[in-house]
């Protein structure tokens, strides 16, 4: 796969501006129809799909648990070449880092929103009777999607409602969207000019 970055190589010419990007989140992308329509609907629109990384590697890792040692992950590949789907390369450097500090700063400007945010996030994802330090939370690799997505101010189909998706939840436009908000959306789009890039 190519990386988004570059021009994405696909079976027919596909825009890759960010108003034209539509990313998934592992809570969409395990589904394959909905996958599919997402694929289908985006490709008749002319807008890009892809899947971050992280994301990926998420799904290749329960595919294998599930397929054991018939795994293959070619199989996961043909799927995503035959929808025309990128994998956006994950890619932490020193000005991403520098950039995503920065969001996050803005964000949240003292340590202890930082942290409440932080704990929000995990808090969600255990027990009611857990008991999690604050001081000792952190930072999930969801975040780093999201703060990607914003960055690149593209679109990401997710449905985890959680603190690291607010900001594009609540911007303007709204870019995180539900996989119901994500086909409507797409809908809306113009359809793409066959001719483009012919």
């Amino acid at each position: 796969m190519t990386s988004p970055t570059s021009s994405v190589k696909t079976s027919r010419r596909v825009a890759t501006v960010a108003d034209r990007e539509l990313w998934l989140d592992a809570n969409v992308a395990r589904s394959p129809q909905k996958v599919r329509q997402l694929a289908n609907l985006a490709r008749a629109k002319g807008i890009a799909v892809l899947v971050h990384a992280q994301v990926h590697l998420e799904i290749c890792r329960q595919v294998r648990q599930r397929n054991g040692d018939a795994f293959d992950p070619q199989l996961i590949d043909s799927f995503l070449a035959g929808l025309d789907i990128a994998v956006a390369e994950a890619k932490l450097d020193r000005s991403t880092a520098e950039a995503w500090a920065e969001m996050i700063h803005r964000r949240y400007p003292t340590d202890s929103a930082w942290k409440a945010a932080k704990l929000s996030v995990v808090r969600a994802r255990l027990p009611e009777d857990a008991s999690v330090s604050a001081d000792r939370v952190p930072f999930t690799t969801d975040w780093l999607v999201a703060l990607e997505v914003e960055r690149r101010e593209v679109f990401i189909a997710v449905e985890d409602k959680g603190e690291e998706w607010r900001a594009l939840r609540e911007g303007s436009p709204k870019r995180a969207l539900s996989y119901d908000e994500a086909v409507a959306w797409l809908t809306s789009q113009k359809d793409a000019d066959p001719l483009a890039g012919a």
